[in-house]
C-alpha cells in the first residue's frame, strides 16, 4: 500500500471484481481504507461497475455512508476493472472528474 502522502490529490479507483463481495464485506474493505487515512488524502473516488451490477445499490449507499464525512466527489458504475465492458485507465495520468456530467477525462496523452 502506498504511503498516505502519495494519495494526496489523487482520484481513487475502486471496484469489486468478479468476486462480488457481500455488502458487509464491502463496508469492511472501505473501513480499512478509512482507517489507513486514504479518504483524508484523495480528491475524489470513482467506483467501478459491479459485475452484473450485483449489489450496485448496496455498494453505492455504503460508499456514500463511509465517505460522507469527507464530502468527496463520487462517480459510480464506471466501466473500469473486471466488469464488462472494460475500459483501460492510464494510471498516473492527469485527469478531470466532472460528476455533474458523469465524465472522467484524461487531460494528457495515454502514450508518449
Amino acid at each position: 500500500m502506498p504511503k498516505r502522502a502519495e494519495w494526496q490529490g489523487k482520484i481513487l479507483f475502486i471496484e469489486t471484481s468478479e468476486e462480488r463481495p457481500e455488502p458487509a464485506s464491502y463496508r469492511l474493505m472501505l473501513a480499512h481504507l478509512k482507517a489507513y487515512g486514504i479518504f483524508d488524502q484523495v480528491a475524489a473516488i470513482v467506483a467501478g461497475k459491479p459485475q452484473d451490477e450485483q449489489y450496485y445499490n448496496d455498494y453505492k449507499q455504503i460508499l456514500r455512508d463511509e465517505t460522507a464525512a469527507w464530502n468527496l466527489p463520487l462517480l459510480f458504475n464506471v466501466n473500469i476493472g473486471h466488469a464488462y465492458p472494460r475500459t483501460a485507465l492510464p494510471y498516473g495520468a492527469e485527469a478531470v472528474l466532472d460528476c455533474s456530467q458523469q465524465t472522467l477525462t484524461s487531460t494528457e496523452p495515454f502514450f508518449s
